[in-house]
């Protein structure tokens, strides 16, 4: 769904660990709980793809830590002034002569000079193991999967057969997005597959009642689909299943070819070129063209499969069926449809056109892409659990980017420092600014009268000699700064990736913070729904243009065909359009929204050319409804589906071919001398 630098950015943050992330939480507190969390755990260990998150005991950072202990902690004096060394030996010693037990007294700093580093608040333990709030013990995991379909749902499966024997557990990845909501969109896909084939079979057969010319039909509708397919395939390596539904539904707009020819007897006799389906055939497939260069693959994929599709549709029934001797066969009934009352054409278009300029300010519109996809309303309920118990306000994942590791850090302190409450893990390192100052602190605090104190009080109070001689040493005081490099990042348990020529971290950061951070060069933002925004938004403004010229392209030729009765065809476009900017008020549109009305409009340019010809016949009009029924069919079964995006194409369908049933049957129509 997403294009350009917004993918990019999205399968970035993909390698990051908080997306590989799986928890497990056992119920409850007891001995029997913990026995069971850890035979969890070990048996989840053995999974090749899967690991204990440790980050807490990594001992490479646990180790940098001790080395930059100085300077990663703040000290609990400004100078060496304010200590009373003697008096805070004498302290120490009275608490290990009366300690029963052996007192661990740190020789580093034995005077507490250095604030420790606390484990955060959020966090809680007992037994020695993490806790989910009140609902019982908790282990955090990685999963290294590869990203692939087939990866995931290995994994998703390996990971519900291990932990399908144990019960009052809870256990959550956004990983079980993927595969959840691939399943179901999958049996969502072939259920409305079959109902349309179905139902679009049964309207056939009763609308043509001719055995011969339904196999026909049906072999030209697989072949143009499968044509379709092929190339589809070809260009586009993933193709969306969603693609797939709407190639099924197009094939009930090609129908509307055969319908015109055959009813109107082109293949019993030689009546020539039928000009009117040329025209809107060669509308509709430019009208597609133009929308498929919206770089959107979803639309591109679409746009692609229909325009094979109804080429090779058109294809066979406007030059192979009049060789193929079939019989034509009188319709129901030869008498014109009577309506018991009809409406002038300008008083639609007026009707239409105050519409339209009042949706300008009504309509509403929905950016979120992720809206579009199945709601999985047991897996989102789990997920907000695990952030409620874990006392998680909601976050935004963004991307931070520097030139080197030591830059990467320095940007991530600079973010710390603008959002106390956001997680940054890369700023628990040592920056060069913070070496830098803290340095010169330690040259100030004047440790060496402090280390010559020590030297001096040390057997007056009762220690031993020298007991204090490795205190404040040089190990402490003034280790090197670090050498940074990926791999030792890596190794401490942080992420950072190398891309190109940019070293990229992450961090979650407080909404309020989002525009400050994100105003920063050295951020992008790596939430999904950001980036989906920000995607779908500039196919929004490639829709506008690309819609725009197709709009454009569809009155031109519209004018040229129909000419005096451009008006009143013109009807068959603009009052589907406003019933659909009429829907928008009430519902926000989307992406499908917008792109089924574009659609429609191409739809129903073929109905204005065919209902505005100099004469017309009853024929033509059961055509047209013929295929509005067949379009209603094959489009409105979507309403059916708990996808959205395909229930917004099918509520479109089913709005837009209900504006030109109207139109059709009670717009009152004006003759005009050609």
């Amino acid at each position: 769904m997403l294009t350009g630098e917004d993918k990019k950015f999205y399968q970035l943050s993909e390698k990051f660990s908080y997306v590989k992330t799986f928890l497990v939480s056992v119920e409850g507190f007891e001995k029997k709980d913990l026995k069971r969390l850890k035979k969890i755990k070990k048996e989840l260990s053995k999974h090749p793809e899967i690991t204990i998150n440790n980050q807490i005991n990594n001992k490479q950072f646990q180790q940098f830590k001790k080395t930059y202990n100085l300077y990663l902690n703040d000290l609990n004096y400004e100078s060496s002034d304010q200590l009373n060394t003697k008096k805070e030996l004498e302290k120490i010693y009275k608490k290990m002569v009366a300690s029963p037990f052996y007192f661990n007294l740190n020789l580093n700093d034995p005077l507490g000079i250095i604030k420790k580093d606390g484990i955060p608040k959020d966090i809680k333990f007992k037994n020695g193991n993490l806790l989910l709030g009140d609902y019982g013990y908790l282990a955090i995991f990685s999963i290294e999967s590869k990203t692939d379909e087939k990866s995931r749902i290995k994994i998703y499966n390996d990971i519900h057969t291990i932990l399908a024997k144990y019960d009052n557990i809870k256990f959550f990845s956004s990983i079980f997005f993927y595969v959840e909501n691939s399943k179901e969109i999958q049996a969502d896909v072939k259920k409305i597959i079959m109902a349309s084939m179905v139902l679009l079979g049964i309207l056939y057969l009763v609308f043509l009642r001719n055995i011969y010319l339904f196999v026909n039909i049906a072999v030209t509708l697989v072949t143009s689909v499968i044509i379709g397919q092929i190339v589809v395939t070809y260009i586009f390596p993933q193709t969306s299943v969603i693609a797939l539904v709407f190639s099924t539904a197009i094939t009930s707009v090609s129908i509307d070819y055969m319908f015109h020819h055959y009813l109107h007897n082109y293949y019993n006799k030689k009546l020539g070129f039928n000009k009117a389906v040329f025209y809107g055939f060669l509308t509709t497939v430019t009208a597609f063209i133009l929308i498929s260069f919206i770089n959107f693959p979803l639309i591109e994929q679409i746009s692609i499969f229909t325009i094979v599709s109804l080429i090779v549709a058109y294809v066979h029934f406007a030059f192979v069926y009049p060789h193929l001797k079939i019989k034509h066969k009188e319709p129901y009934s030869k008498e014109n449809y009577k309506s018991p009352f009809t409406v002038k054409g300008y008083k639609i278009l007026v009707f239409s056109i105050i519409i339209v300029v009042i949706s300008l300010f009504y309509t509403k519109f929905d950016f979120n892409i992720k809206n579009l996809d199945y709601q999985n309303k047991d897996l989102i309920s789990t997920e907000k659990f695990f952030k409620s118990n874990l006392n998680q306000d909601e976050k935004a994942s963004i991307l931070i980017t520097g030139s080197s590791c030591d830059e990467v850090i320095a940007h991530a302190k600079i973010i710390k420092s603008m959002d106390k409450h956001s997680t940054v893990p890369i700023s628990s390192l040592l920056s060069q600014k913070e070496y830098i100052n803290k340095l010169q602190k330690i040259k100030e605090f004047n440790f060496i009268k402090l280390k010559d104190e020590l030297n001096l009080l040390d057997s007056n109070i009762g220690f031993k000699n020298d007991y204090f001689k490795n205190s404040y040493d040089d190990k402490l005081l003034y280790p090197p700064y670090p050498k940074y490099t990926p791999k030792m990042i890596q190794d401490f348990g942080f992420d950072l990736v190398y891309y190109e020529n940019k070293y990229i971290t992450y961090a979650m950061i407080s909404p309020n913070k989002i525009d400050e951070i994100l105003a920063l060069e050295f951020t992008r933002s790596a939430q999904s729904k950001v980036l989906f925004e920000n995607s779908l938004k500039k196919v929004y403004n490639e829709l506008v243009l690309f819609g725009g010229l197709t709009l454009l392209l569809i009155i031109s030729i519209l004018t040229m065909v129909t000419k005096k009765r451009f008006l009143q065809a013109f009807t068959y476009i603009l009052f589907p359009a406003s019933l659909i900017l009429c829907y928008g008020w009430f519902i926000p549109l989307n992406i499908m929204h917008i792109f089924m009305a574009f659609v429609i409009m191409a739809i129903g340019i073929d109905y204005g050319i065919y209902m505005n010809e100099p004469t017309l016949s009853h024929n033509t009009t059961l055509a047209i409804i013929f295929s509005l029924i067949s379009t209603f069919a094959g489009f409105g079964v979507l309403v059916i589906s708990g996808i959205n995006s395909l229930f917004s194409i099918g509520i479109t369908a089913v709005i837009g071919v209900a504006g030109i049933l109207f139109l059709l049957l009670f717009q009152k129509r004006t003759n005009h001398k050609t």
